[in-house]
């Protein structure tokens, strides 16, 4: 029981929150920049990948390639 109410504690859940919503936000502006390239807009593609970079420049492993190759189709 003990270890329960440690494991569920709210600074735990409030850590763990604070930090998904952290990668979550980079996702997002990540997610913008592929958008805005789809429809032609590569300046505003380019800041949302660099807000997404500034948020977190490592992603996953997974992710890392598509950002890779997204910076090198808005690099002029």
């Amino acid at each position: 029981m003990r270890s329960f109410a440690r494991a569920t504690s709210p600074a735990r859940s409030a850590t763990w929150c604070w930090r998904c919503a952290w990668a979550h936000r980079a996702r997002l502006h990540f997610h913008a920049a592929l958008i805005l390239e789809a429809i032609g807009d590569t300046t505003g593609a380019r800041a949302e990948l660099e807000t997404a970079l500034a948020i977190n420049p490592w992603f996953t492993f997974y992710d890392r390639a598509a950002i890779d190759a997204l910076a090198a189709r808005l690099t002029p």
